[in-house]
């Protein structure tokens, strides 16, 4: 593409999200009619099976997989390839408005903004224009999500501009169209839309973790589980740390400031097959500048309100154990659907989204104190 057209196709790009004045319910019903009619997987059907969980790419979905990716004129090798690097989720990165709207989120705006997000990436896969493409990435306000390979999608700076544009629709042309539907494809059938399902269907904890400082929050241990398992944890395959990178500012050449994006950690627990309570626990990241005594997150959400309601609880003090912050912030209280701590240079809060006892979506935000 020359340069004319480069900046022909930026003056295009608008910012989209199709869910705009729709329902939850109306976007949920979009979701699994396209799936329906494009796919034409029986979600459901797998997921009564017990086939279906992240990450595993089971036969009926490797099947529509290499057959889009022959549509696509992807060779093989490469649909081997980027189908066999979904084993984590990255660090999402957000743009700057999008990693607001996350931090205010309060209630049911958490579930909805996951779902939306989930519909604006799923109409990827069926856009042809470089614009399109670069503003409904734009609209879902995701610079990348995923997995290691769908790092080229961190060029979609989510603000409007010469410099901007350029730095989009340059990446979506090096690219190439159809592979960045492919990754869509791959990133929606192959992990979101089997997370949606859990989300729905099972007593889950869905945690995404905003880090707003330019310090890099990693985790000191494995999770501390009173109840429950780990579906998904956040993970850079390169050097298979588990952290949450600082926030990074993107410059022009001359030094101009472009944009600001910030990172945040999908952490997704849930109910042990077959146990009759849901999932509690704990996380503690590392010590930094913006944490000199580290970060303490701990959450709960039962499969019955026997055993109490949704609640959540943070900590940046000095623990003697991750289990001893689990009993006093979360075993010790009946419902806490908003926690709050400080120390050094950030302030943590954690929000869920309601009581009831049958999912929680919780939004920890780690901001400048």
């Amino acid at each position: 593409m020359t340069g004319q057209k480069i900046i022909d196709e930026v003056k295009k790009i608008e910012p989209i999200d199709v869910t705009e004045g729709k329902s939850i319910d109306e976007v949920l019903n979009d979701i699994w009619t396209y799936e329906k009619e494009q796919r034409n997987i029986d979600w459901m059907r797998l997921y009564e099976e017990g086939k279906l969980e992240p990450f595993k790419i089971i036969p009926e979905v490797k099947e529509y997989l290499e057959k889009r990716g022959k549509e696509l004129h992807i060779t093989r090798e490469r649909v081997d390839e980027i189908i066999k690097g979904i084993q984590y989720v990255e660090p999402w990165t957000f743009s700057e408005s999008a990693a607001k709207k996350w931090a205010q989120a309060r209630g049911s705006d958490i579930k909805e903004l996951i779902v939306r997000q989930l519909r604006n990436l799923q109409v990827i896969e069926g856009s042809d224009a470089p614009a399109a493409i670069a503003g409904l990435m734009i609209g879902a306000g995701v610079l990348a999500v995923g997995f290691t390979e769908a790092k080229v999608l961190s060029s979609f700076l989510a603000l409007r501009g010469a410099r901007e544009g350029w730095a989009v629709i340059n990446s979506v042309m090096e690219l190439g169209i159809n592979v960045i539907k492919f990754f869509a494809a791959v990133i929606v059938a192959g992990i979101l839309i089997p997370l949606a399902i859990l989300m729905l269907k099972d007593a889950i904890a869905y945690m995404v973790i905003v880090n707003h400082t330019p310090s890099d929050f990693v985790l000191e241990e494995d999770p501390f589980f009173h109840d429950g398992k780990q579906v998904v944890g956040f993970r850079i395959e390169e050097n298979s740390q588990r952290v949450i990178p600082g926030k990074k500012e993107i410059r022009d050449p001359d030094g101009n400031l472009n944009a600001v994006v910030y990172s945040a950690g999908l952490f997704i627990a849930k109910k042990k097959d077959g146990a009759l309570v849901g999932t509690s626990g704990a996380l503690k990241f590392k010590r930094n500048a913006h944490a000199p005594h580290g970060l303490h997150i701990g959450w709960e959400v039962p499969l019955t309100g026997i055993h109490g309601w949704n609640r959540c609880g943070v900590s940046m003090q000095e623990e003697e154990s991750l289990k001893s912050f689990w009993e006093r912030e979360i075993n010790s209280v009946r419902e806490r659907l908003e926690a709050g701590d400080s120390s050094g240079k950030a302030k943590t809060i954690v929000r869920v989204n309601k009581k009831t006892h049958d999912q929680g979506y919780l939004i920890a935000s780690i901001i400048n104190a």
